[in-house]
């Protein structure tokens, strides 16, 4: 009896893992295909770029400041 137990707790467990790997695959689909909400309109606006590189550049600047003034 113990035997059998394990065996359906193994098979359970087959098909959640597949059951996941099959819904990776999807949304990896879904992302790559831009569908469902997934998009890269933050990646294509140029001012939306323009404003994070603006960012990055000041948080930057304020390391290199930070960083000469410890030495």
């Amino acid at each position: 009896m113990n035997d059998f137990n394990t065996e359906i707790l193994e098979w359970i467990g087959v098909v959640l893992a597949f059951l996941f790997g099959l819904t990776m695959i999807c949304q990896g689909h879904f992302i790559y295909h831009q569908k469902y909400g997934y998009s890269r309109k933050e990646t294509e606006d140029p001012e939306a770029r323009d404003r994070v590189r603006r960012q990055i550049e000041k948080a930057i600047r304020g390391n290199r400041k930070d960083d000469s003034s410890s030495r």
